[in-house]
């Protein structure tokens, strides 16, 4: 096959005008330089379609649910739901002031953790017969902080936590 395709151009080359076959030969070569140029210099760009970023995300997540019942040791257990995928954190202290904040858990910005939607933070060592307010705190992968309402619970006697 590739020898019927080799006499072919031979029979193609001895039959075609030689001017003609020159001018195709110089017209093939400058246009190879001019592509090699064009990409070198960037006239002509590879590569797909420039990406377009994806909508940012700016609603917080919606806290609810919030609820709080008895923990070990003094303490308290803070419970809530969130409608979207988010970190974990509680805000608390004796009422009037929320002053101490526990760690976050489950955050979702740092890429490495998806976040949850089911959160719930055990507090310690509280002080019988105390009010506590506190609040829930959760953000999404955007960044977008939600927080719930300032609520409040009343430790019992015997120091464990209760609503």
């Amino acid at each position: 096959m590739l020898d019927n395709l080799v006499g072919r151009l031979k029979e193609i080359v001895r039959n075609t005008n030689p001017i003609l076959l020159s001018s195709l030969v110089v017209l093939v070569v400058g246009m190879t330089i001019f592509l090699i140029l064009a990409f070198q210099f960037g006239w002509i760009k590879t590569g797909s379609a420039p990406k377009t970023e994806a909508p940012k995300d700016t609603i917080a997540p919606v806290i609810s649910m919030l609820r709080v019942s008895e923990g070990a040791n003094n303490g308290a257990i803070i419970s809530w739901v969130t409608s979207e995928l988010s970190s974990t954190q509680v805000e608390y202290g004796i009422w009037p002031y929320a002053n101490t904040t526990t760690l976050i858990e489950n955050d979702p910005r740092t890429g490495l953790n998806a976040g949850v939607l089911v959160h719930q933070v055990g507090l310690t060592n509280l002080l019988p017969r105390t009010s506590y307010i506190y609040r829930a705190i959760s953000y999404d992968k955007g960044g977008n902080k939600g927080v719930s309402p300032d609520m409040q619970f009343d430790t019992s006697v015997a120091g464990s936590g209760t609503q």
